[in-house]
């Protein structure tokens, strides 16, 4: 077993209509914290290989009203085993801290993707979450604006 099971955080947005902001400085300490926790990743490396890397998309499409985690998407070219965690954007618009509602629905998709592939933390999911929203609180506000 390797330590860390790399993972990549990021954004797909192909709906215009649909997107969401969240601060490369959130992706970071979620990527931090879930490679920080994880104890196990047998299955997975049996499935995919050792060599592959976990990529968790942030999406949106227009009317979307819950969380839908779809994948995953493996690519043998770039080692990765993708999965595509749509959620709804104006829920996440809309919160006025501009991460919340955001790492609820990220909670929620960590959770199923981690179950799917047998992925064991040392920690629960909700635990590790509730230490994200800490430190995630203490970004400034600058760190967490959109730079557009």
């Amino acid at each position: 077993m390797r330590n860390p099971c790399p993972i990549a955080i990021g954004g797909l947005f192909p709906d215009p209509a649909a997107v969401f902001y969240v601060s490369h400085h959130v992706s970071r300490i979620i990527r931090e914290q879930l490679e920080r926790h994880i104890t196990g990743t047998e299955q997975f490396d049996e499935k995919y290989g050792d060599s592959y890397w976990l990529s968790l998309k942030d999406s949106s499409v227009s009317g979307l009203l819950d969380l839908n985690v779809t994948g995953p998407e493996v690519s043998k070219r770039n080692k990765a085993v993708s999965y595509s965690l749509r959620m709804p954007s104006s829920p996440i618009n809309m919160d006025p801290t501009g991460y919340e509602k955001y790492l609820e629905y990220h909670e929620r998709a960590v959770t199923e993707v981690f179950g799917e592939l047998q992925i064991q933390v040392s920690e629960s999911i909700a635990n590790i979450y509730k230490f994200i929203r800490i430190e995630v609180r203490k970004l400034s506000p600058e760190q967490l604006k959109n730079p557009d």
